[in-house]
């Protein structure tokens, strides 16, 4: 099951939170490092297993990405038109989303650094450039929304 098949945990229906399909997917890379590697099929079964194992640990936190971005249509509705007195806790979820954004993606790009798939590289490096302009866009909009209202 992928995460986005199930388990989507932030900003959606399902069960398990990403943080826990995370510690799930890294625990995966320990495993992976554990294996044996006394003869060659042992030493590639390893090697593939640890591929797979990062693959999987660079895809939870680029899940958190996405839906971190998603979670600004919401935050952009309530700071323009939700009560004035919690405007400021709308900028609060922004800065906290703005964060929570930044540490998801170092994940991703530390994950990167492990994994062979050039083609994956490129295409997870790619999305996560649009990614990061869009949430730096709708943090912008959003605080700016939320500051002129204080």
């Amino acid at each position: 099951m992928t995460v986005e098949q199930g388990r989507p945990g932030l900003g959606g229906r399902g069960g398990g939170l990403l943080i826990e399909i995370d510690k799930e997917a890294f625990d995966e890379v320990m495993k992976a490092y554990k294996l044996p590697k006394e003869t060659t099929n042992d030493k590639e079964a390893r090697n593939r297993a640890i591929q797979e194992a990062y693959l999987g640990a660079a895809r939870v936190p680029m899940t958190v990405c996405r839906r971190i971005v998603g979670l600004y249509a919401q935050a952009r509705i309530l700071a323009r038109k939700g009560l004035k007195s919690a405007v400021s806790d709308v900028g609060v979820a922004a800065y906290s989303l703005r964060g929570g954004f930044l540490s998801a993606r170092i994940n991703v790009l530390i994950n990167l650094v492990q994994i062979a798939d050039e083609a994956f590289n490129r295409e997870t490096r790619s999305e996560l450039d649009r990614l990061r302009a869009e949430e730096e866009k709708y943090n912008a909009e959003v605080t700016g929304i939320c500051l002129t209202k204080l």
